[in-house]
């Protein structure tokens, strides 16, 4: 069986930077507090229907953060299922999983929903900012957002 995070000695002691993918982030740090996530969800992951394992753990994995999220999205509704006491399965119907208890059977599609503007050079273009903005160890609060967005990369100087 496959597991969601590699096994080997973490020695990462560093937070995320903004341009790191959160799975890459999550799988290498050696911080302590994020050891006990990972033993978390590979827990729920030993209790979830697979079908389709490659294709699940292929978005769990990936280096774009929409598709992490919404698998681990799926991952945590199975699991607040199977806490409520649910009985859980795969299907092959255009849903993720089924989930029943006693005469009640529902259907679980688990979607996110994003900013359709968006994409993904803006996400890197906002990260590499941020990134650098970072650097300046700044005492003060700053909130980014993006009114527009051109294709010419941001000055790194």
């Amino acid at each position: 069986m496959e597991r969601l995070f590699d096994k080997f000695e973490r020695r990462n002691p560093n937070f995320s930077d903004y341009q790191t993918p959160t799975f890459r982030f999550f799988n290498e740090t050696a911080k302590e507090e994020f050891s006990a996530i990972r033993d978390t969800l590979e827990t729920w992951y030993l209790n979830f229907p697979r079908l389709n394992e490659a294709e699940f753990l292929g978005r769990f994995r990936s280096d774009n953060n929409q598709h992490l999220l919404g698998a681990l999205l799926e991952l945590y509704t199975h699991r607040l299922f199977s806490a409520l006491g649910f009985k859980t399965e795969k299907t092959t119907a255009s849903c993720d999983f089924t989930a029943s208890m006693d005469n009640y059977e529902v259907l679980l599609e688990c979607t996110l929903s994003g900013n359709p503007l968006s994409n993904d050079m803006v996400e890197q273009h906002v990260n590499l900012i941020c990134d650098r903005l970072n650097y300046l160890k700044s005492k003060f609060f700053l909130n980014l957002s993006v009114e527009k967005f051109i294709t010419a990369s941001p000055a790194l100087g």
